[in-house]
């Protein structure tokens, strides 16, 4: 391929990809705004977000690359920026993951079991269907299921601080909305 192909490839690439991100990204202010509210998440509510989160997942993790496939089972090697970059971006995949499951009131251990059982079948189907030309890593296994642990503690604190501040005494003088305290 000549480099005006590469560029035309990397332009459909990144059109292609940008919807699911713009998706990822709305999926996790969903889940702050949830998490700040202190509303659960319906079942019903929480399964169409799922579906959407788990497209995106799907799409980002299972496109065919130019890549070598291959099976890396040592935890926390990093090789390089782009390892880190990668680790990065695992995590920030499954954060918005943390996030939904939180706010529909799941614990901390069951999210990473879900976080764990989605990443590893990621993984195994990366290193099964090697046409992918897609790396199994067991670091990334350990970056998403921390990044479902980022979102769940970020909605958790939201929530716990919101509840801790509705039933704090009020800063300040009393507004003109606000009876004064009878003594």
């Amino acid at each position: 391929m000549d480099a005006q192909t590469d560029g035309y490839a990397d332009a459909v690439v990144i059109a292609l990809f940008l919807p699911f991100v713009c998706l990822l990204l709305g999926l996790t202010a969903f889940g702050l705004v949830c998490a700040r509210r202190g509303t659960p998440l319906s079942s019903r509510m929480l399964s169409i977000l799922f579906v959407m989160w788990l497209a995106a997942l799907v799409l980002l993790t299972m496109r065919p690359t130019s890549g070598r496939a291959g099976l890396n089972t040592v935890p926390l090697i990093l090789g390089g920026p782009g390892s880190a970059r990668d680790g990065v971006l695992n995590s920030a995949l499954f954060v918005p993951l943390g996030l939904m499951l939180a706010s529909a009131g799941w614990r901390i251990g069951r999210v990473l079991g879900v976080a764990f059982a989605l990443s590893l079948t990621v993984e195994m189907t990366q290193y099964f269907f090697v046409n992918l030309g897609r790396k199994s890593d067991v670091n990334d296994l350990i970056f998403n299921v921390a990044g479902a642990a980022i979102g769940w503690t970020v909605s958790s604190a939201i929530r716990r601080h919101r509840r801790g501040t509705a039933d704090a005494e009020p800063l300040g003088p009393p507004t003109e909305l606000e009876e004064e305290p009878r003594t």
